[in-house]
């Protein structure tokens, strides 16, 4: 199956999907007021795909972000949310992208 670039595109926001999204957050340190602005921000994602090389800009809080994968290889990714890097794979298979949702 070709891998579905078109659903990582458009507007996402934080899921929040989980009884302790606040807490979670709150425990790595994150104040409860940038955990509600986590919850109410929204960012539009764009991705390209050129053989197996995935490729996502989006912008949230007025910065402009770029992470480029190869499908199914384990990689780093900044966290422009919490600051840092945490290891990830691509894989397309799913609607969520890590905490996110689409909108």
């Amino acid at each position: 199956m070709p891998f579905p670039v078109e659903k990582f595109c458009g507007t996402w926001k934080a899921g929040g999907h989980s009884d302790n999204f606040s807490r979670f957050w709150e425990g790595l340190g994150i104040p409860a007021e940038m955990v509600q602005k986590m919850r109410e921000a929204t960012f539009r994602l764009n991705a390209s795909l050129s053989g197996d090389k995935f490729t996502f800009m989006y912008e949230i809080w007025g910065k402009q972000h770029e992470a480029t994968f190869i499908l199914g290889v384990e990689g780093e990714e900044g966290d422009p949310l919490v600051g840092g890097k945490r290891r990830v794979m691509t894989d397309g298979e799913h609607e969520c992208c890590g905490f996110f949702k689409r909108c």
